[in-house]
């Protein structure tokens, strides 16, 4: 299924997704104009002009250092635990979301330059918290790096814009003023495209690797490994940033750009060489930071070659207490909106959801049904055995395994449009996998039987046959019981139950097998035979299976 048709058809993917994408876009509104302000207000370039200019370069930051370094990605991604459900994850990421998207609008309205890395950060750790009513949602060790963002991209971008300024004017001090105005002009040009590179390489890594976390969410996945992100969501994102830029870049151009420091070129050149330096050294490093951070301090350490008094330190101020208020500005919200969302889908969506939660549990009892149907058709035929018959007999299991398709496909179809579930989609699926395998593997004994043309049933291959019998009864009851798996005493205690029914199977089949080796001189009936009791210790794994799986829910949601 293509991601079109994904968000199509699945309301919780599409809320996600537009989402991610309105971040994206308040992210080119507030935060890729610092990539081209020096350069617009320099008069390098016109505002549309590079605009166009930002958006192809931060498709190429995007793209390449995605290829290259992916390790900005990670952090962000390791940064916290929503926990094991992905229902509460999809919530408290689509609440952070939201927190970074009212935050951001309402600090652009002031003309104030946000940075929606920390936005993104501090989203994200609040609904983490909230979600997991403690900072035991927070990886510290990978938090801590945000923390060496905001100093490093502070003293480093202030350094490095003071550096090469200071060069520049050391070099060009005997030069004819004109002359240089003429290069810079077009270098500066080169150090926008290269701001706007790493920008794409910095702020869309991340939240491209937000949208691919929200998809994992929707499709039962705690977590995202191995993705690779394709061109066409690169040059989405891009895009939709470049629209951004271009709707509301010009406010913040200007504020970066002239009120803080006035610029001549080489000066805007020296700053957006130095900030681009900076985020490369960050992005390799893996360390998240902002760059509308990193090129204020640049700004400023630019301004600070003439003379402190050359920095309009009213703006300066203005900015730093939008970046201190940032954390636990955001944070706050994201927590609020967290609780909130919880409130809404938790309580109200779920009891809306209270008769499709019924389908689910109603579509595994079927299927444990037709199991020991399946179960009970392979024990008469053994225990009156006529290899005459068998033939006539496959006919009958094969319309059993039919019927348990058929609510494994119903319950997929109901699966894919459906915005909540009773738990986690990855267990719904593979739940109902594990009980349509019973089946399939009890038509495997039949099959053996009549493939290898046995003639006559081996008395311990009854006993062992008793035992499947035994454990699929069990598992009925256990499937039964599911439905009251967040209030019921008794189902870890089935799934003991149905563990210690499995190892006392696993023990006859090793004492079956090793007494058809030693006692059977027929080659053929020895392999006929060691496949049948095959066959039957597989039907006792399958009801394992099952039983792990439901273990694993109780455990979630304990």
């Amino acid at each position: 299924m293509t991601f079109i048709q994904q968000v199509l058809t699945n309301p919780a993917l599409m809320v996600t997704t537009l989402l991610t994408l309105g971040v994206i876009f308040v992210n080119g509104w507030t935060d890729a104009p610092n990539a081209i302000a020096t350069c617009v207000t320099t008069r390098c370039m016109r505002v549309r002009s590079a605009v166009i200019m930002a958006a192809v370069f931060n498709f190429l930051g995007v793209f390449i250092m995605t290829q290259l370094n992916a390790s900005v990605a990670s952090t962000i991604s390791n940064m916290v635990d929503f926990g094991g459900n992905t229902h509460e994850a999809l919530i408290a990421l689509c609440a952070a979301l939201f927190s970074i998207v009212v935050y951001s609008v309402i600090a652009s309205l002031f003309g104030i330059p946000t940075s929606e890395s920390h936005s993104l950060i501090a989203g994200l750790s609040g609904a983490a918290i909230a979600i997991q009513s403690g900072i035991g949602g927070i990886n510290m060790d990978e938090w801590v790096k945000v923390l060496y963002g905001l100093v490093a991209s502070l003293v480093i971008g202030f350094a490095m814009g003071w550096v090469v300024c200071k060069l520049v004017t050391v070099i060009c001090a005997g030069m004819d003023r004109r002359r240089t105005n003429g290069f810079f002009k077009y270098a500066q040009i080169v150090g926008a495209a290269s701001m706007s590179f790493m920008h794409g390489a910095q702020d869309g890594q991340k939240f491209i690797g937000v949208l691919f976390l929200g998809m994992a969410f929707c499709n039962g996945q705690s977590s995202v490994a191995g993705v690779v992100i394709p061109v066409w969501l690169m040059l989405l994102c891009s895009v939709i940033m470049g629209l951004g830029t271009s709707v509301g870049g010009e406010r913040i151009i200007k504020s970066v750009g002239q009120d803080m420091v006035k610029l001549e070129k080489f000066q805007g050149f020296s700053a957006d060489l130095s900030s681009a330096l900076c985020l490369l050294l960050m992005t390799v490093l893996g360390i998240p930071v902002s760059t509308t951070h990193t090129k204020t301090s640049a700004i400023m350490g630019v301004g600070a070659v003439k003379r402190l008094s050359a920095i309009n330190f009213g703006v300066v101020k203005d900015m730093m207490l939008t970046w201190v208020f940032t954390f636990p500005g955001c944070g706050i919200i994201s927590y609020i909106m967290a609780k909130l969302f919880m409130f809404i889908f938790e309580r109200n969506l779920l009891h809306m959801a209270r008769k499709n939660d019924a389908f689910y549990f109603d579509s595994f009892d079927r299927s444990a049904e037709y199991a020991c149907q399946a179960v009970q058709l392979l024990a008469d035929v053994m225990r009156h055995y006529d290899p005459d018959t068998l033939q006539e007999r496959m006919g009958q299991m094969h319309a059993i395994e039919q019927a348990a398709d058929e609510v494994r496909h119903a319950l997929v179809d109901e699966l894919v449009t459906a915005f909540i579930t009773p738990i986690d989609r990855e267990d719904i699926a593979l739940l109902s996998d594990y009980l349509d395998s019973v089946v399939d593997e009890i038509e495997g004994v039949l099959h053996r039987l009549y493939y290898d043309n046995v003639r006559e049933i081996r008395p311990d291959a009854l006993v062992t046959l008793d035992k499947v019998v035994e454990e699929v009864g069990q598992m009925k009851d256990l499937v039964a019981e599911m439905r009251r798996f967040k209030r019921s005493k008794t189902l870890r205690e089935r799934v003991f139950t149905i563990n210690r029914i499995e190892q006392e199977a696993d023990t006859m089949f090793v004492d079956a097998l090793r007494t058809l080796h030693t006692a059977e001189t027929d080659p053929l009936r020895v392999f006929a035979w060691h496949e049948v009791y095959t066959q039957l210790e597989e039907c006792a794994d399958a009801c394992e299976k099952v039983a792990d799986v439901i273990d694993n829910v109780v455990m979630k949601n304990s």
